[in-house]
C-alpha cells in the first residue's frame, strides 16, 4: 500500500465518521438523547478526528 492510497483512506474515513456523526444528530429524538450524546460526538470532533488530520498532513508532506 503506497502512502497515496494510506491518505486517500483516512480521508474517507474522516468524512465518514463526519457524515455520520450528521445522521445520528439527525435521528436523534429528544434533546435527552442528543445531550446524552454530545460529549461523544465532541470528543470525537476534537481528538480523534484531529489525529487522523494529523496523521494525514504528516503522509501529505511524506509525498510530497
Amino acid at each position: 500500500m503506497t502512502y497515496e492510497n494510506v491518505s486517500d483512506r483516512l480521508t474517507r474515513l474522516q468524512n465518514n465518521i463526519r457524515q455520520d456523526a450528521i445522521e445520528i444528530i439527525n435521528d436523534c429524538n429528544s434533546e435527552t438523547e442528543l445531550y446524552f450524546l454530545f460529549s461523544e460526538l465532541t470528543c470525537i470532533q476534537n481528538h480523534d478526528l484531529l489525529i487522523l488530520e494529523t496523521w494525514q498532513h504528516n503522509l501529505d508532506w511524506m509525498i510530497s
